[in-house]
């Protein structure tokens, strides 16, 4: 089967040139609506190649994007990309994941960790347990310092 869309690395600031593609061959037209063009506010019309597949290149930034193609007048998630995710509607909507964005994990990032703590409360007639997250380097120099807390 064909590949449903092939993203060209070649950045231009902050935008990847993507092309989504749909083998439809007996199709009469179809467009392309998710984020990119304000969902139904906007469909972008696709061209047919020689072969039947349905294509359209865009510019896109780095990010999680959702979309789903219009086939002869019918919203179908695209069938030949596996990343997909409820559409809140009862359907599905399909998605691409562009660049380096929050879902990837960095060598260069540092962790903390997070700790169990038990303190005894007088007023409660019992010890509670706590988990407290140590930032990155905490303790580095066998002396504490004082940080910011959260309570929930």
């Amino acid at each position: 089967m064909h590949t449903i869309l092939t993203t060209h690395m070649a950045l231009s600031g902050a935008l990847v040139e993507v092309e989504f593609c749909l083998p439809q061959p007996q199709a009469k037209a179809v467009a392309l609506i998710g984020e990119m063009t304000d969902w139904q506010a906007a469909p972008m019309p696709m061209a047919r190649d020689a072969q039947g597949v349905w294509r359209i290149k865009l510019r896109l930034r780095h990010g999680q994007w959702l979309y789903k193609f219009i086939v002869d007048g019918q919203i179908m998630f695209d069938p030949n990309n596996p990343l997909r995710a409820d559409d809140g509607l009862g359907g599905q909507h399909s998605y691409l994941l562009l660049g380096d964005g929050d879902w990837a994990q960095r060598s260069s990032t540092t962790y903390g960790e997070v700790i169990q703590v038990e303190i005894s409360s007088q007023s409660m007639g019992e010890a509670c347990q706590f988990q407290v997250y140590l930032p990155p380097n905490y303790d580095q120099h066998g002396r504490y310092s004082r940080f910011n807390a959260s309570y929930e």
